[in-house]
């Protein structure tokens, strides 16, 4: 049975992976989604007013869960930042967002045209796929780490081919 590989996974992979590391429900991703597609011109046809109800939606979002963090810290990104300092002051609200907007935004786009684009590739050329098992056992965290490590080098970060 066919399937078509964005949806299924290339879209929702990166997004719950972003969840996890935000420390936030992973049923948050098709909202996470929507706000990402909001923010990357061209990504949708929204009318502007949409997208930008939608990045201020993201960007009270974000900040109210860093804000919860800094009273309730946890073992996640968002902790992390919520209670980094520079120059002896904890981020303002405006560094926070941007951090985890960029996290959010350039996190899911590119691991999105990377599984896409990778199994493409694959799927294309599978013979392209022996250099991750042949020439990269050796690398960190195995032949999991070594595909991905493989899939970056026949995917252009932008998911062009």
């Amino acid at each position: 049975m066919p399937v078509d590989i964005v949806p299924a996974l290339a879209v929702p992979f990166p997004l719950l992976v972003i969840c996890e590391l935000l420390g936030v429900p992973g049923e948050e991703w098709p909202r996470f989604y929507e706000w990402s597609e909001a923010v990357i011109p061209g990504a949708s046809e929204l009318s502007d007013e949409k997208k930008a109800s939608l990045q201020l939606e993201m960007w009270q979002y974000l900040v109210g869960v860093a804000e919860g963090r800094r009273s309730a810290p946890r073992d996640d990104v968002v902790s992390a930042l919520a209670r980094a300092t520079s120059d002896g002051d904890l981020l303002s609200e405006a560094e926070l967002a941007m951090f985890l907007i960029q996290l959010l935004v350039a996190g899911n786009e590119t691991s999105r045209n990377l599984v896409a684009g990778g199994l493409y590739a694959l799927a294309e050329h599978p013979s392209s796929g022996s250099g991750c098992e042949a020439s990269r056992t050796g690398a960190r965290g195995g032949r999991r780490a070594a595909a991905l490590d493989h899939a970056g080098d026949l995917v252009p970060a932008d998911g062009h081919l």
